[in-house]
């Protein structure tokens, strides 16, 4: 089964999120926070991740690098309702 982590503050998109993946056949954990990210995606091990990039106390590229290093073979996806052509060239140069 495909695992993915999600990390969301927003907890209510997270839950539609996880519900409608589940449906898709991911086995789904849910993180509303930087802090606990790191920490979840080494117990969990995710294939894949799906990475808020504005969480309520860090920003989401900051996480990049640690869950390329600790997981280089998870696909990664960053959501952001902030879209901006550097912020994207940003998350493509981390990876």
């Amino acid at each position: 089964m495909k695992r993915l982590l999600i990390v969301e503050d927003d907890q209510a998109l997270a839950s539609i999120l996880s519900r409608r993946l589940t449906r898709h056949g991911f086995e789904c954990r849910l993180i509303h926070d930087a802090s606990d990210a790191l920490l979840q995606a080494r117990e969990f091990r995710p294939s894949h991740i799906l990475l808020d990039m504005k969480l309520a106390e860090a920003n989401g590229l900051g996480l990049i690098v640690p869950l390329r290093n600790l997981l280089p073979n998870a696909i990664l996806v960053l959501l952001t309702g902030y879209a901006s052509i550097a912020t994207a060239v940003e998350a493509i140069r981390l990876g």
